[in-house]
């Protein structure tokens, strides 16, 4: 099982790459939070988070941390993704 702190959910290992989506997302949305511009489309890919428990929780811990630190901006966002 996997533990992702701050998120309180536990998956299974092979559920890796549902973890890695969740990261990367996340990843995402903190990189575009000051500019107020989120694409998900052309995030960049770890596909270690998928077999490297470790560094996924290290991964997760970090968002946490960035993610607590923020202020609310005064502005609205676009979110940008393109399936297929």
């Amino acid at each position: 099982m996997v533990f992702i702190p701050g998120m309180c959910i536990t998956w299974p290992m092979q559920q890796l790459a549902h973890t890695r989506h969740i990261i990367e997302m996340l990843d995402c949305v903190l990189k575009g939070y000051e500019t107020g511009q989120i694409d998900y489309t052309n995030r960049i890919r770890n596909l270690q988070l998928e077999t490297n428990q470790p560094l996924a929780i290290i991964k997760a811990g970090l968002i946490e941390l960035r993610s607590a630190a923020l202020i609310p901006p005064p502005q609205l966002y676009r979110i940008g993704y393109r399936h297929g």
